[in-house]
């Protein structure tokens, strides 16, 4: 996904926008474990020992981007919510 850059008003900030259809499409892929938790209606902590005993795998790490992301088509079907 590419941002666009938006400066703040005084200069100190910049955010970055993602447009909607980049960040559809990545959720379409991808998801992580709070939207799985919240899709089954469990808690984050259980669906971790879930996840780790159905030997699902993160594709990227929380130490390389803030969050476990998994891709959708590589869990196991009963978190492919």
């Amino acid at each position: 996904m590419t941002p666009t850059a938006v400066n703040s008003r005084c200069g100190k900030h910049v955010f970055h926008r993602f447009r909607r259809e980049d960040v559809d499409a990545f959720l379409a892929e991808f998801t992580n474990e709070t939207l799985i938790a919240d899709a089954l209606g469990i808690g984050k902590r259980e669906l971790k020992s879930q996840m780790k005993a159905a030997g699902a795998k993160p594709y990227l790490l929380a130490g390389e981007v803030g969050v476990r992301i998994f891709r959708r088509s590589e869990l196991p079907s009963k978190f492919q919510v």
